[in-house]
This record gives structure tokens, sequence and C-alpha cells, in this order.
């Protein structure tokens, strides 16, 4: 495999553990969401999630 990505991955192999591991499965189950949505922009949409998490904690902290 010709990919600077999948070198760097597997000579760190050991040093990953469960917690980037399933930080990344989330990461793609996310993307795919968004594709599935309608969203061409991946990072347009990430944005836009971004800001919906924020408005919504804004939320709950005036009703607390």
């Amino acid at each position: 495999f010709d990919s600077s990505f999948y070198t760097i991955f597997v000579s760190h192999k050991a040093k990953l553990n469960d917690t980037y591991l399933k930080a990344r499965k989330e990461l793609y189950k996310s993307i795919d969401e968004f594709k599935k949505l309608g969203f061409k922009d991946l990072e347009n949409a990430y944005q836009t999630y971004m800001n919906s998490l924020i408005v919504n904690k804004e939320i709950k902290m005036t009703i607390l």
C-alpha cells in the first residue's frame, strides 16, 4: 500500500488505544450520517452540527 497515512498508521499501531479507535469509528459514522442527510460539503455539515450543539447548550443553560 503506497499511502503515507497507512504507513504512519501501521508504524504507530501499537500506540493506538481504544479511545482513539472508538472516536475514529464515531467520526466515520457521523460522516456517513451527514452524507445520508444530503450534505455534500462535510466541513459545512460539521460546522452546522457544532453550531447546533452550542445553541442547544446555550438553551439548556438559560432554562436552568
